[in-house]
């Protein structure tokens, strides 16, 4: 009705009168979660099959990843994760695999610059979508690896959406899973993950949450991935970036005790 009567405006035109954009998203979350639409979806869902949920759910997969605007993506993914919380049932491993291939894919096919600027809601309720599906597809731990490989084959500048994943990832995996092999699964990310709680970025309390989870599990994680972590210190020693410099020389700091105490 907005867009009908002209009464919507930019984000930054809001305040000279009507609405904005993001309100009305806002409204749209508001009145649909608690309401009769949401009570619809609820007995859809609870009256759904599983053949049913496997005849639409590539349709709902291509919302969360090309829908109109963040409501719809958002409203898809919910839906999504509200399925296997209420029936868990009907996702079959198959489904849960293209659900999680799904949620890396919103930025392996999409350009760097759209992935970064992706609202941080949207981007959290995709990494709590990918973790619920770690929760069905544990029983397959070559499916667990190659959804964590492929994203650690993320861009390097989606180092925030990576960190946010995986650490739904580690939350929802047995701790078998890091413990096995020496933290192979998560080796790939070793090295940034010890870095970036050196830094003044918006990972860095993320990563370090990680990490304490690490050496619990594998406590001489950082000596068996030394030469992997002092390359990428010695990366940001030669950036032209002040605090890349600063974050390296107190991860060296630190490597560097560590491995002297062992």
């Amino acid at each position: 009705m907005a867009h009908q009567y002209g009464w919507m405006k930019k984000n930054k035109d809001s305040k000279k009168g009507g609405i904005s954009e993001t309100e009305v998203n806002d409204l749209k979350l508001k009145f649909t979660k608690d309401s009769v639409h949401g009570e619809i979806l609820k007995i859809c869902r609870e009256m759904m099959s599983e053949e049913t949920f496997d005849k639409i759910l590539p349709d709902i997969l291509r919302l969360t990843r090309t829908g109109h605007d963040i409501t719809t993506k958002s409203t898809a993914v919910v839906f999504i994760s509200d399925t296997i919380q209420e029936t868990e049932d009907k996702i079959s491993p198959k489904n849960s695999r293209m659900i999680a291939k799904r949620m890396i894919e919103c930025y392996s096919q999409n350009t760097v610059q759209t992935c970064i600027e992706m609202k941080q809601s949207l981007i959290q309720m995709y990494a709590s979508c990918l973790g619920q599906q770690m929760k069905i597809l544990h029983a397959y731990p070559n499916t667990v690896k190659d959804i964590v490989k492929s994203l650690s084959e993320l861009d390097e500048e989606l180092e925030l959406i990576k960190v946010q994943n995986l650490n739904e990832i580690i939350k929802a995996l047995p701790d078998s899973f890091i413990t096995e092999d020496d933290g192979l699964l998560v080796i790939a990310f070793t090295p940034n993950i010890f870095i970036n709680r050196f830094k003044d970025k918006s990972e860095k309390k993320l990563s370090k949450q990680i990490w304490e989870k690490l050496i619990l599990e594998v406590p001489h994680i950082a000596n068996l991935n030394s030469a992997e972590i002092l390359d990428r210190i010695t990366k940001c020693m030669e950036s032209n970036s002040y605090d890349e410099r600063v974050a390296g020389a107190n991860a060296l700091k630190e490597l560097c005790e560590t491995i002297s105490e062992d």
